[in-house]
């Protein structure tokens, strides 16, 4: 389902304010797109119709789909997302495309990413807010309800929280602000109310990005001082105090 999901999407983004909402995208992830480094960069999916990922320094960027085609800018690879052909730690970042909506099992994927990884490597998630009033109308009320219904839709929260899990760093964690292009037949009303719900903290933007970053080394707590008690540090030979009355004093002796 994952590919055909893609397929759709790419046809999906092409028309009317979908591709404001690919711009508003684009424009989220600019600054991160330019600190992806690297030799490789996987995409697994192609929802988008051009390469988004052109500015990033990472020349050989791989695109991994169900049947051959043509994308400017990308090799292709033909693969299955439960048998990908990458080795451990051979991969620099990898891009999940709202992919994660369309597989049973979304956190076994992204085990199999951070597999790929190398130290320090990137990941990029893509993926549509379930709880944005439009995104709804969509499920529940567009011309393309059924695909959307069948899509396993994922809070941002829920993704940075199987990160976490992972131990990696969250670099950006944003929803995108999407405003209705001119000449929009939707009553003014009814926009006035979408879009106040959408600027408030239970309803924000249609689309939300994460950028993690996997860390080479566990993260460790700050600001704790951690300091061994007084009485850790005895060296042999050291005189320590006894619990017996009288505060006698004894000779400690270690045994091997």
């Amino acid at each position: 389902m994952v590919f055909q999901w893609q397929a759709f999407l790419n046809h999906w983004y092409r028309h009317g304010s979908n591709r404001t909402a690919l711009s508003a995208l684009e424009a989220l992830l600019a600054d991160q797109v330019t600190h992806l480094f690297g030799f490789y960069l996987v995409q697994l999916g192609a929802p988008w119709p051009h390469d988004v990922f052109e500015h990033s320094p990472i020349d050989m960027r791989v695109l991994c789909t169900e049947r051959p085609q043509h994308f400017e800018g990308m090799e292709t690879v033909v693969a299955d997302l439960d048998y990908l052909p990458f080795g451990r730690e051979s991969l620099d970042a990898v891009v999940l495309p709202h992919t994660l909506e369309a597989v049973d099992d979304p956190y076994h994927l992204l085990r199999q990413v951070d597999n790929m990884l190398v130290l320090d490597g990137h990941v990029v998630i893509v993926g549509f807010n379930p709880l944005s009033v439009r995104n709804q109308r969509l499920r529940w009320l567009g011309r393309d309800r059924t695909v959307f219904r069948r899509a396993n839709w994922l809070r941002m929260h829920r993704v940075i929280d199987w990160l976490n899990l992972l131990g990696y760093e969250i670099k950006l964690a944003q929803h995108t602000l999407i405003r209705r292009p001119a000449g929009s037949s939707v009553p003014r009303v009814q926009e006035r109310v979408e879009y106040a719900l959408e600027k408030s903290a239970v309803h924000p933007g249609r689309l939300y990005a994460i950028v993690a970053q996997k860390r080479s080394a566990p993260l460790t707590p700050t600001g704790l001082d951690w300091k061994l008690a007084n009485w850790l540090p005895v060296n042999k030979g050291a005189w320590v105090p006894s619990r017996r009355v009288g505060h006698t004093w004894h000779r400690r002796s270690h045994q091997s």
